[in-house]
């Protein structure tokens, strides 16, 4: 009974933390003038990319080896709202973090 709840307890945690992602840069795309990439200097795990340019808008997290993790349509004021709050996060508390399960929730943490 006890390993079946360790190995619950540990199952959900996982779960929690796969949709939580944390970014300490972001860039412009070369060619791009509202399009960024997201980036974490110190894992190279996965990076995100946030397209506020294209006509479908979107937030899209991949693997260092560029396999897409998870796939976000937004709306250009989301798209602007989620720079908006990175921007700030990266200028103020040095990182952000987003959860794919709330990305529009305020603050710097998940």
């Amino acid at each position: 009974m006890v390993k079946l709840l360790l190995i619950s307890v540990f199952l959900v945690s996982f779960k929690i933390q796969a949709n939580e992602y944390w970014f300490d840069q972001i860039s412009t795309v070369p060619d791009f003038e509202i399009n960024f990439l997201l980036d974490n200097s110190k894992s190279n795990k996965y990076r995100a990319n946030l397209d506020c340019q294209s006509f479908n808008k979107k937030l899209d997290f991949y693997s260092n080896s560029g396999n897409l993790l998870k796939e976000h349509y937004i709306s250009m004021r989301e798209c602007e709202y989620i720079y908006l709050q990175t921007q700030r996060c990266l200028d103020n508390s040095k990182a952000k973090c987003l959860n794919t399960k709330n990305l529009f929730k305020p603050g710097c943490d998940c």
